[in-house]
């Protein structure tokens, strides 16, 4: 059952043809994981997007239309379409959003009403109901949506829904947000609204260009960096425990940890501070940590009479308290990178093992990973950026995504 929907002012920017796996318009809910749908999104310069869906949950005809209709507005959304127009083949759903028919069954109108909500996003909707066999794409599609997931083309986006959108819908309500340092910031982009005090209104001017506000979500601006998400502090407080002792933590001192946490997207006022802190609270750096090996009073230099005697043949003599001595010149040291990989290896090794001191092996890839993940001061990159051209994700990037 296909629908075309679209979202249009004079030109649509996309038309979106979707097909459901059950063609038929009865009731009966199809079997769990085995329904599915298809869209494609067409833009006027004919740039052509396949979308794929897979149900887990048992939809009946219609409900998987509406499925359909949710994702092509959703996807549309998230590619920045400013008009849409969607064409469908399904008789109830278009006259349902036309309003032309009144939605009667409980579900039904939850499933509009989250329509409704959802095309208020762009700057043009509308949607049209097509005939069935002015869809070219029917039987293509039709076979797609029955197809196993190994079967799809790799040009297919596919997307498994576990829930349906109005179950899901109902799940989410209003969280109250712990106040931070952005709030003024977020209040400026999402109303405009200044500061009755001339001073305090032009700080916040020349601050709010510093900073963009995408789908809600506050992002610092940087001229060598990607944009930086802005946390909150239970965020940030999440972002330190993650990157210092996480899975892949190493323990590092407070201005790495902090630099690190940068590269990886993420930004908030006081993060050096923070860091240097949250490493000083950390109880294996402290256990772990250097010891320093500089004498507390400064070395007192002994000049001796003739220093050098005879210099060549790769030796020298020296005399020193009436004594003659011979040194043979050696080689010059190394810049010391393979000991002080050694070295951070073992600490990492140290700070991860406690008591079980044995299972070093087991632990050693946590250890490498950390590592090749974290700037190092001789070429200011990763070992990973280097070699791949592209920095690592890491589990942080799980739990607060960034762009």
């Amino acid at each position: 059952m296909p629908e075309r929907a679209a979202l249009t002012s004079e030109k649509p920017i996309s038309e979106v043809y979707s097909e459901k796996r059950e063609p038929s318009s009865s009731p009966k809910p199809s079997a769990v994981g085995s329904s599915g749908a298809e869209i494609i999104l067409i833009s006027p310069e004919g740039f052509t997007i396949e979308y794929a869906l897979r149900f887990g949950f048992q939809a009946s005809n219609n409900e998987a239309e509406y499925e359909a209709l949710l994702a092509r507005i959703r996807v549309a959304h998230a590619l920045k379409v400013d008009s849409l127009s969607v064409y469908s083949d399904s008789q109830l759903v278009v006259n349902h959003v036309l309003g032309d028919y009144e939605a009667r069954d409980e579900r039904m109108a939850q499933y509009l009403e989250l329509v409704k909500t959802s095309a208020v996003k762009f700057k043009n909707f509308t949607i049209h109901q097509i005939p069935r066999d002015q869809n070219p794409r029917t039987n293509t599609l039709s076979r797609l949506a029955s197809a196993e997931v190994t079967d799809i083309r790799r040009s297919v986006y596919l997307e498994f829904l576990k829930d349906c959108s109005i179950s899901s819908r109902t799940k989410i309500g209003i969280i109250d947000q712990e106040p931070s340092w952005m709030d003024t910031i977020i209040k400026f982009f999402s109303t405009s609204e200044l500061p009755s005090e001339i001073h305090e209104a032009r700080n916040l001017r020349v601050k709010a260009a510093r900073y963009t506000l995408v789908e809600g979500v506050l992002y610092k601006k940087f001229f060598s960096l990607p944009y930086l998400r802005c946390l909150r502090p239970s965020e940030s407080v999440y972002a330190l425990q993650e990157v210092h002792e996480g899975i892949c933590g190493q323990h590092l001192g407070g201005r790495t940890l902090a630099q690190k946490i940068l590269r990886q997207g993420y930004y908030w006022l006081t993060m050096q501070k923070d860091a240097i802190e949250f490493t000083r609270r950390c109880k294996k750096c402290q256990n772990f940590a250097p010891i320093s090996h500089t004498p507390v009073a400064p070395l007192t230099s002994v000049v001796s009479p003739i220093p050098f005697c005879n210099v060549g043949n790769g030796s020298a003599r020296t005399f020193s308290n009436g004594v003659w001595t011979t040194t043979v010149l050696a080689q010059p040291q190394s810049n010391g990178q393979t000991e002080n990989m050694n070295r951070s290896i073992l600490q990492g090794l140290k700070k991860k093992l406690d008591e079980a001191k044995g299972a070093w092996v087991d632990e050693l890839p946590k250890v490498l990973w950390p590592y090749r993940t974290t700037p190092h001061s001789v070429t200011g990159e990763t070992p990973f950026l280097l070699c791949y051209g592209t920095e690592a994700m890491l589990p942080v990037d799980i739990g607060v995504p960034t762009i």
